[in-house]
């Protein structure tokens, strides 16, 4: 189902948006599981694509969630290098970001208004021709 929706290019970006999403889960699960040479850092694609996500739908919370995201990363990178790294990892605190699911609704939330101000425009427009025309 959820590919066919996929071929519909105004919810593409509600598909590719989810499935982003899932992959960051899948993502800080494993950073979360992980207690034996530091945290696996986080993907640069996934950082750079949920950033240009956020950019082409207009979302300013997801673009700080990103910001947050890669202050995250950069802890640690910084946490798993060296001696005693898994000591130090111990202490990282993954729990600093908000419900990651929280946030999905929020961006989604962003990016149905996104497509909606761009389907109800020009519905609006034809609207507006039709009836000047229907007048006329």
């Amino acid at each position: 189902m959820t590919d066919l929706l996929a071929m519909i290019p105004v919810l593409r970006r509600l598909v590719y948006l989810r499935r982003l999403f899932a992959w960051l889960d899948d993502s800080l699960k494993a950073s979360h599981n992980s207690t034996v040479n530091g945290y696996p850092a986080l993907p640069a694609c996934l950082l750079e694509s949920l950033e240009r996500m956020g950019d082409e739908i207009a979302s300013v919370s997801l673009l700080k969630y990103c910001e947050r995201l890669r202050a995250l990363n950069e802890r640690i990178k910084s946490i798993n290098k060296g001696p005693g790294a898994a000591a130090r990892a111990m202490e990282l605190q993954l729990d600093d970001l908000p419900p990651m699911e929280d946030q999905y609704q929020l961006v989604r939330r962003d990016c149905l208004k996104t497509v909606i101000a761009w389907l109800v425009i020009p519905a609006l427009i034809v609207l507006v021709i039709a009836v000047r025309y229907w007048r006329a």
